[in-house]
């Protein structure tokens, strides 16, 4: 099962920018629906929807498109191998991509730390994606990140599939 929403965000300005933003989780409230279902616990689920929206809203300043899509994948050993605290099986898949600024790879490998923001000193506290790595870890899952400057960026968070 997938399913996509594409987004559209017309800038970050002020009030303008978070009514933006209402309006992005709106639509991608439908999105989530597969992912929800399939949390062990589903309380965190919506932050971590929410910080990678906000994320992805806050790389596009003149405006863009923010891809939320849910599938249901099987992740194998290859997949393992190549993201070590990465489990094999069924997992739900929560992709949420933009169409901006991107991020080179040093600025990927600290992107998850705490107190490192890609915002303006004194813009942002630089907590919102440590905040996510920690839910996804907290749920047994994975993220990862892969963008292009100039291109955007896409970050995946797999959380192992939970029988009801």
């Amino acid at each position: 099962m997938r399913s996509a929403e594409v987004l559209q965000s017309g800038g970050s300005s002020g009030a303008a920018a978070h009514a933006g933003l209402g309006e992005i989780l709106g639509a991608a409230r439908e999105a989530r629906t597969l992912v929800r279902e399939l949390l062990a616990y589903a309380g965190r689920q919506p932050e971590v929807l929410l910080h990678l929206v906000e994320h992805a809203r806050e790389s596009m300043p003149d405006g863009g498109y923010v891809v939320v899509a849910t599938e249901e994948v099987e992740l194998d050993e290859a997949s393992a191998r190549e993201h070590p605290s990465t489990r094999t099986g069924p997992h739900a898949l929560l992709a949420v991509s933009d169409t901006g600024r991107g991020m080179d790879e040093e600025t990927q490998a600290r992107i998850f730390e705490p107190f490192f923001s890609t915002r303006a000193r004194g813009a942002g506290g630089g907590m919102g994606l440590a905040t996510v790595y920690g839910m996804v870890k907290q749920l047994g899952g994975s993220i990862w990140v892969t963008s292009r400057p100039g291109v955007g960026t896409t970050f995946r968070v797999y959380l192992s599939r939970v029988e009801a």
